[in-house]
């Protein structure tokens, strides 16, 4: 496997001098943001920003506002997110395990 580059969505390079391999899904996540049309979003440098407050109280409760919501596209996202940290990204374990207690019936943020 010297030779190989990209395996499973994460590209490997390597230093020949150093000896070290560097792991990167920065395609993966590109081609993530692009599809679900984030990619005009600033990047922050915490996965869940400080102080945001996910709350039962949030979830929609009519069912107008139930079907307004599509909790299909919330987890589609969650589901490439947890990639991320299943594949080489631990530090977003925290935010996949807060987000998936509301992918049953997300809510709007407020």
């Amino acid at each position: 496997m010297d030779n190989t580059k990209l395996i499973l969505g994460i590209k490997i390079d390597r230093d020949p001098i150093l000896g070290d391999i560097i792991l990167s899904q920065n395609a993966y996540a590109q081609k993530m943001l692009s599809r679900f049309s984030m990619n005009e979003y600033a990047p922050l440098f915490t996965p869940l920003p400080a102080g945001s407050a996910l709350l039962n109280d949030n979830y929609p409760t009519s069912p107008e506002e139930i079907s307004k919501i599509s909790n299909t596209l919330y987890k589609e996202v969650l589901g490439a997110i947890m990639w991320l940290q299943v594949a080489i990204y631990p530090d977003l374990s925290f935010v996949v395990h807060t987000l998936s207690r509301f992918a049953h019936n997300p809510g709007k943020l407020y």
